[in-house]
């Protein structure tokens, strides 16, 4: 991949997950925002962490490793241009894309190659879209729609290929290869919320906010004023909600910071337990040996210490 080739004031298909409420970081209201402030010229691009550096370094090697596994043999990974749907103002910038011909993948979990979507076998005609991730999550054999698998069905309908892979690699060594068919029903979803968002964008009509990072969002670059606000009778309120919210919320985590130290009590010894539907961790991580110096600093032996707190995880998702 060569970098980010859409415009910053429209809607691209690495965006659709926030505005299905299902994205990992940022939100709607957060795209939303950006998409206003360029379309008003401000540069809302940003420089990237280490760890996306990394993963667009890998990109070409996720995609060369991943069509080498499943015998894809005619891919493109450094694309250069945008990608626009027909008829919705949605554009995407490709990791990666293959062409096929009658070319059939089975499910092969020893070969990190999974299907999503319940087949045993798919067998590919015309353009793939390929979407790379790296993640430190642990991985699924159903990826969540963050990692790709929204942006990959966006993709998909923007170029009209009816099928998708998206690669994750996993821990630094773990690729897997999640291969999908479109789905035709998927468009019924997307359309409308594309349209809306556009629409919000011209109008600058912003969502309703949930929670108060999406107020920032809306305020974040505005002229700030020096004159005091006074406040009505209902505003006034809400701050009296707010101070008793607060004092609920710090008592209440007392209470299951209580309900946790219990659970230590009962596991004991254990590092693992089964309660129901939950499996409940308490991990330890591993302290290196110190070995004596000459500032006096006395020898430790290598030792395994308890963490702090427990993991708990619900089975059942």
């Amino acid at each position: 991949m060569v970098g980010k080739l859409t415009r910053d004031d429209i809607c691209t298909s690495s965006i659709v997950v926030a505005l299905f409420d299902e994205a990992k970081w940022g939100s709607k209201q957060q795209a939303l925002s950006n998409c206003i402030k360029a379309r008003k010229g401000k540069d809302v691009r940003f420089e990237q962490t280490p760890w996306q550096e990394i993963g667009d370094a890998l990109e070409p090697v996720i995609i060369a490793t991943m069509c080498k596994r499943v015998g894809i043999t005619e891919y493109d990974a450094d694309i250069t241009e945008k990608r626009s749907h027909p008829f919705l103002p949605l554009e995407a910038s490709l990791d990666g894309i293959a062409w096929t011909k009658d070319h059939t993948i089975k499910l092969d979990h020893s070969k990190g190659i999974y299907m999503p979507q319940g087949q045993s076998e798919i067998t590919l005609n015309g353009s793939v879209v390929i979407e790379c991730k790296c993640s430190r999550d642990f991985p699924q054999d159903v990826p969540p729609p963050h990692l790709g698998v929204r942006q990959t069905q966006s993709s998909m309908e923007i170029t009209g290929s009816d099928y998708g892979i998206v690669c994750i690699l996993h821990n630094s060594t773990d690729l897997r290869i999640y291969v999908y068919e479109k789905d035709p029903h998927f468009i019924d979803q997307l359309k409308p919320l594309v349209e809306d968002f556009n629409r919000r964008i011209n109008e600058e009509d912003y969502y309703d906010i949930s929670i108060s990072e999406d107020a920032y969002h809306i305020y974040s670059d505005a002229d700030v004023s020096e004159d005091t606000l006074i406040f009505d009778a209902d505003q006034v309120g809400h701050v009296d909600e707010y101070i008793e919210l607060t004092k609920m919320a710090n008592k209440y985590k007392e209470m299951a910071d209580l309900a946790m130290g219990r659970l230590m009590m009962h596991m004991g010894n254990f590092s693992k337990a089964q309660a129901a539907n939950y499996e409940v961790t308490w991990p330890s991580r591993n302290m290196k040996e110190v070995k004596a110096s000459v500032k006096e600093i006395p020898y430790k032996a290598a030792q395994s210490v308890r963490q702090k707190t427990l993991k708990i995880r619900d089975l059942n998702k």
